[in-house]
C-alpha cells in the first residue's frame, strides 16, 4: 500500500516532461525550491537522471559536468 501511494505522487517520464511538472508544482505552490529524489538503484542511471535534469533547468554548462 505505501509502495503504490508513493508511484501515484511521483513524477516519471522524459526531463522535459519531468521539468514541465515541477514547474507547474513550483507556480501552483508559490515554491523557490524543489527537491528531487530519484528512486534507482543503479548509481549512473540515479546521476544521468540529475544530469538530464539539471540540464532542463540550466543548471550545469554541459552534461556531466554536475
Amino acid at each position: 500500500a505505501t509502495i503504490d501511494t508513493l508511484r501515484a505522487k511521483a513524477t516519471v517520464g522524459s526531463a522535459a516532461q519531468v521539468s514541465a511538472r515541477l514547474r507547474e508544482l513550483a507556480a501552483n505552490f508559490s515554491l523557490d525550491e524543489i527537491v528531487v529524489n530519484t528512486w534507482t538503484f543503479d548509481p549512473d542511471a540515479r546521476i544521468n537522471s540529475y544530469e538530464l535534469l539539471a540540464a532542463e533547468f540550466d543548471l550545469c554548462p554541459e552534461m556531466g559536468t554536475a
